[in-house]
């Protein structure tokens, strides 16, 4: 068996995480463009926040990530629900009644998609979709930058959330918001580097073995 990988400081990680959770933080602002008013901000923070810090406390736990990825989003999933349906929950957990509410303004939503136009009400199903696409989207970037040792690539799960967005929103904060994500974007990328502390550089060459090549590629 392989040892254990040694844990770099807390304080590296911290600061490694907190970077990822302002990038991640920037993508929800992003919202701006497609709902009004800025309501949508605090639910998507709590999303952020909750889903970044406990997947540290997971990692410096030495939990594995075949446990700890999967939990983060299902803490996430149940945060969505009691965010957006707690009235319908039995005993403290979601019911038939909640999925029957899920179910409606989904429904709704998809009826609505193609003749509305941003922005739009933050509310029904639209928070929904808003909620469950920032989930997914914070724990992927964690766990490429924390579990796959990524660094830039750990920014494209908040980058195509991003795009996507701004494929179907308004004008509202497009420049700043833009800026906003590039400069959240650098900082990450530093944190993250130095979070992984590699100085080599990875040279892809015939004398490489596969086990090299492939997770360099």
């Amino acid at each position: 068996m392989k040892p254990a990988r040694q844990q770099p400081p807390i304080g590296r990680d911290l600061i490694a995480t907190a970077a990822l959770a302002l990038y991640s933080f920037v993508v929800a602002v992003g919202f701006a463009r497609v709902f009004s008013g800025w309501d949508f901000l605090i639910e998507l923070t709590v999303i952020v926040v909750l889903g970044h810090g406990s997947s540290l406390l997971l990692r410096r736990a030495g939990i594995s990530g075949w446990i700890a990825v999967p939990g983060v989003l299902l803490l996430l999933l149940y945060t969505l629900l009691a965010l957006r349906y707690s009235p319908t929950f039995s005993t403290a957990l979601p019911s038939g009644a909640t999925r029957e509410l899920v179910d409606l303004e989904i429904g709704l939503v998809r009826e609505q998609f193609r003749t509305a136009v941003a922005p739009v009400i933050y509310g029904t199903g639209w928070a929904t979709l808003a909620l469950f696409a920032m989930a997914v989207t914070v724990v992927m970037a964690d766990t490429f930058a924390f579990r796959a040792e990524a660094r830039g690539e750990a920014l494209v799960p908040g980058g195509v959330l991003f795009v996507f967005i701004a494929a179907l929103g308004s004008d509202r904060l497009r420049i700043v918001s833009a800026a906003l994500l590039i400069g959240a974007g650098i900082i990450a990328v530093v944190a993250l580097r130095a979070y992984h502390d590699r100085s080599r550089r990875v040279e892809l060459t015939s004398g490489r073995s596969r086990s090299l090549v492939l997770p360099a590629a």
